[in-house]
């Protein structure tokens, strides 16, 4: 069952794999780029397994937090129509 989980990180060296990361979330069935280190993703994965998949690609001192947030209430200002539209297409529980 497709569900849409947040994936949240903080690359703490410089020069981190943000390009390689990206790409990962990328591979799923749909993503949208919500703040500048807050992706959701569309994908059939639990939590875990997301979270252990971004193991291989991040160091050992960088943070990530996988969030399951379907159906969850939620609420925004400042994002763009594009990235809003794409919530309201998901969410029973989206308010703009």
């Amino acid at each position: 069952m497709a569900r849409t989980l947040m994936v949240q990180y903080d690359l703490m060296s410089p020069g981190q794999k943000y390009d390689k990361l990206i790409e990962f979330v990328k591979t799923h069935d749909g993503w949208a780029k919500v703040l500048q280190s807050t992706w959701l993703i569309v994908t059939d994965k639990s939590v875990k397994t997301v979270r252990d998949q971004t193991l291989g690609i991040i160091d050992t001192n960088d943070k990530v937090l996988v969030t399951d947030v379907t159906n969850a209430p939620m609420a925004w200002y400042g994002l763009t129509d594009e990235i809003g539209t794409w919530i309201q297409g998901r969410y029973r529980k989206a308010a703009v």
